[in-house]
């Protein structure tokens, strides 16, 4: 089983759980412990470490459900989480001598947002492409040739960013090109590392035939 497969596999078993958790919180039934905060903790946490952007995805659905459930063990967890994954890429991996390539590692996605963005010529703020140019190498214009919807290490590759300030200003470059168009912006994430969700697509991460949900395609609901 690949690093992939085995990381859309925990993605659904995570989906489960947060379904299970709210169909028994209201309810006088016992819920499941496959349902418990620590047991979302686990799946999390695995969620977050087989992939290098799944710690954003889980960021975003224990937050969000924490403020739905109304549950401070689920906060707690979200931290547990974050701590786990800081540990083990700042202090584990370098301990038993895995050598880190960045902080452009675990920025698939917003590196796709940038390039779809760049590929069908959309408007730029003046302060945002002066951030782009720097955290990109300079290179937008290659970005743009070069961009490939269904794969992000391209894109990535142009990333030149080493520190936390950097990633802290392309981010906010990101989010707010994000905002000006935001369905375009998340089919271009989307496409790129959940691309077999969609329907209509085969293989391991690799999306085809799917126009209606094709970033590089106008004819899609991206087209908003």
């Amino acid at each position: 089983i690949e690093k992939d497969t085995l990381h859309a596999e925990l993605l659904v078993l995570l989906t489960l759980q947060i379904i299970l958790l709210f169909k028994f919180k209201h309810t006088e039934e016992k819920a499941p412990w496959l349902a418990s905060p620590l047991a979302i903790g686990i799946v999390c946490l695995f969620v977050a470490l087989t992939r290098n952007n799944g710690i954003f995805l889980v960021v975003a659905a224990l937050a969000v459900t924490a403020i739905l459930a109304s549950s401070k063990k689920l906060w707690v967890v979200l931290a547990g989480v974050v701590t786990a994954c800081c540990v083990w890429q700042i202090v584990l991996l370098p301990l038993f001598g895995v050598t880190s390539e960045g902080p452009r590692e675990a920025l698939s996605m917003p590196a796709q947002i940038v390039a779809a963005h760049l590929y069908n010529e959309l408007p730029l703020d003046e302060q945002d492409r002066l951030v782009l140019d720097k955290t990109c190498g300079n290179s937008l214009d290659d970005m743009k040739v070069t961009y490939n919807s269904d794969f992000a290490d391209t894109s990535k590759g142009f990333l030149t960013i080493e520190s936390g300030e950097d990633m802290a200003t392309f981010l906010g470059a990101v989010a707010h090109i994000s905002m000006q168009h935001p369905m375009r912006a998340i089919s271009a994430a989307l496409s790129t590392s959940y691309g077999t969700w969609y329907p209509f697509c085969y293989g391991t991460y690799h999306c085809e035939d799917h126009p209606f949900l094709n970033p590089i395609d106008d004819s899609g609901w991206a087209n908003f």
